[in-house]
């Protein structure tokens, strides 16, 4: 073992030691091919690794420049971070559709941050994949694409929208785990489902043609431990009764509209009553 192996390992050691595992906080206001074989080094993994037996978080706690210097130096030093390239293959379908495509965004990658497995990484260019609901990498050498582990991925974001994976499970209220983009969080939260779903037109008795038409979204209040559906005026007015009156004055005054701006209108509505004395 050389000098430097000696040297620089008791101070990654320490610096792991010392790490804030992620947890990313939103600010206030989200067929089957063939792929070139990967290097030995970098292959995916078919199987999911079995879940590390790790000590629950401890509180996040504000950045420092020591810190994040501290972080930086261990990211530096694992490049490539093999820990990051962990998932199943991910077989590219996009050439199948005649129109549309299933990523969320734009057809193509996008800057953003992920925290896997407790990490956080950042500056990763991600896919997500709203078919089949998978956040979506490059390999370390851009020859193919991997899937990451669900399971392993506590929040992501692209550009400016935060997601989270909720596991809300044993919650009657709540929706289905998955990924959803936070919205709004105060002391209430407001979530977003999006999801796409690939259409056959069987009008050609030749050829079966799919595409992708949009997407479909679904909104959630949580107030407290309770989540609510707010996917119209009516549920709106619902989840929140208890200020049912004071509500239509707010829409009103401020000229929302569900059925035209759904999503602008529950923002500026969650902002407002998050404000309000409960």
């Amino acid at each position: 073992m050389n000098l430097r192996t000696k040297t620089t390992w008791p101070i990654l050691a320490c610096l792991l030691a010392s790490m804030t595992l992620c947890r990313p906080t939103a600010q206030a206001q989200p067929i089957a091919q063939t792929q070139p074989a990967a290097p030995s080094q970098f292959t995916a993994q078919t199987q999911p690794p079995r879940p590390a037996q790790r000590p629950p978080l401890p509180p996040a706690t504000d950045s420092t420049p020591a810190k994040d210097s501290a972080i930086s130096f261990y990211h530096s030093w694992l490049t490539p971070e093999t820990h990051l390239y962990r998932g199943q293959e991910y077989v590219v379908y996009t050439q199948l559709l005649k129109e549309g495509y299933p990523y969320f965004g734009e057809n193509s990658r996008r800057k953003g941050a992920i925290c896997y497995d407790g990490i956080l990484y950042k500056n990763v260019y991600l896919y997500y994949d709203l078919v089949t609901s998978q956040v979506v990498i490059n390999d370390v050498y851009n020859v193919f694409k991997i899937a990451l582990y669900n399971e392993l991925i506590d929040s992501f974001s692209i550009e400016d929208h935060f997601f989270i994976n909720l596991r809300d499970s044993l919650n009657p209220t709540a929706p289905r785990n998955g990924f959803y983009e936070q919205l709004y969080k105060g002391k209430i939260q407001l979530l977003k489902k999006e999801k796409k779903q690939i259409q056959e037109d069987l009008s050609d008795e030749q050829k079966v043609q799919r595409y992708i038409d949009g997407a479909d979204s679904s909104y959630y209040l949580k107030i407290g431990n309770v989540y609510h559906p707010v996917n119209n005026a009516r549920s709106l007015s619902h989840a929140l009764k208890d200020r049912s009156r004071d509500l239509k004055k707010f829409i009103r005054s401020h000229k929302l509209s569900m059925r035209k701006q759904r999503e602008f209108t529950l923002i500026k509505v969650a902002a407002w009553y998050d404000n309000l004395a409960h």
